[in-house]
């Protein structure tokens, strides 16, 4: 959605733009050039192999157009403050999964290649997924998987890792997978699988935790007029993005009785997309991976 990004993010091609999830550089790259010599991108990522290749990417386009931080999305104001900046004109988080960890085993994402249970964002901090399964009791599995992935089956789903944890047989990402095929039958099974992964790698990496401490600093450090555009593939964080920019933006929280307002409600946020802006047939097509992707922005007032 690199065009949609365009339109609703710059406001000024010499601006300061986060890009908090800067991956391997795409939208990043798109946005360097809409620039002008004035203009720069702080990019942001947990993962180190993808602020490399972002990094190299984006020197091909203008050396002094960009700063990479190994750094938690949630961890931009403190960027800000180490670059002298006091507000920013806009912020961008690309909250999906880059393809190059769904399709390289060794990351662990991906139930369709066998590797060992990572999940890790960041492999240098923190403990694979199959580490914290070790650690977590059957109850906990259960309700990481409710929570993050909606899944119904949770319980059975939670009561085989167990069992697979106990045999010793709980290290690999198709052992995982074989656990919840194990318990869940019929024809949409993989889904109840694709549920557990993310589940797992949402929990496992503080994604929601994450979210919700960048929503609480955004309107902090924008201009006003300045820009948040977020994209969400879960429907967990889809929510949390659409109630926080609707309560940004309310003119008035009074009961519905009340005569008249005497709440003082100041919006601090106007929107500008009412519903979600969704992928084109045409981007899906190219990328089935898009179909899931939810656009929403607001500007600061």
């Amino acid at each position: 959605m690199v065009k949609e990004v365009l339109e609703f993010l710059i406001t000024d091609p010499g601006g300061i733009y986060i890009d908090g999830t800067i991956g391997f550089g795409g939208h990043a790259s798109a946005i360097l050039n809409t620039l002008n010599s004035a203009g720069r991108i702080l990019g942001l990522d947990r993962d180190p192999d993808a602020l490399a290749f972002a990094g190299k990417r984006l020197s091909l386009i203008r050396m002094d157009g960009f700063r990479l931080y190994h750094n938690n999305f949630r961890d931009f104001p403190e960027i800000l403050k180490l670059q002298n900046i006091n507000y920013m004109n806009g912020i961008l988080l690309d909250l999906g999964m880059s393809s190059y960890n769904v399709d390289t085993a060794s990351r662990g994402f991906s139930f369709s290649l066998n590797g060992r249970l990572e999940m890790r964002f960041d492999p240098t901090s923190g403990s694979p997924a199959s580490d914290c399964l070790q650690d977590m009791t059957e109850k906990e599995i259960a309700g990481v998987i409710r929570r993050y992935g909606e899944e119904r089956f949770a319980r059975k789903i939670a009561t085989a890792i167990v069992n697979r944890i106990n045999d010793e047989a709980m290290n690999t990402t198709f052992d995982l997978r074989d656990a919840v095929l194990s318990v869940v039958k019929g024809k949409f099974r993989m889904k109840s699988v694709s549920r557990v992964f993310q589940a797992l790698r949402i929990f496992l990496n503080g994604e929601l935790d994450a979210l919700h401490d960048v929503l609480e600093s955004i309107g902090k450090h924008l201009k006003v007029g300045g820009r948040a555009v977020i994209i969400t593939f879960h429907s967990g964080e889809d929510r949390v993005v659409k109630q926080f920019f609707k309560n940004a933006a309310l003119t008035c929280t009074c009961p519905p009785r009340t005569p008249f307002c005497i709440c003082n409600t100041t919006p601090t946020f106007k929107l500008l997309t009412r519903r979600a802006v969704l992928p084109s047939d045409t981007e899906i097509r190219l990328n089935s991976r898009a179909h899931s992707a939810k656009l929403r922005a607001a500007e600061r007032i």
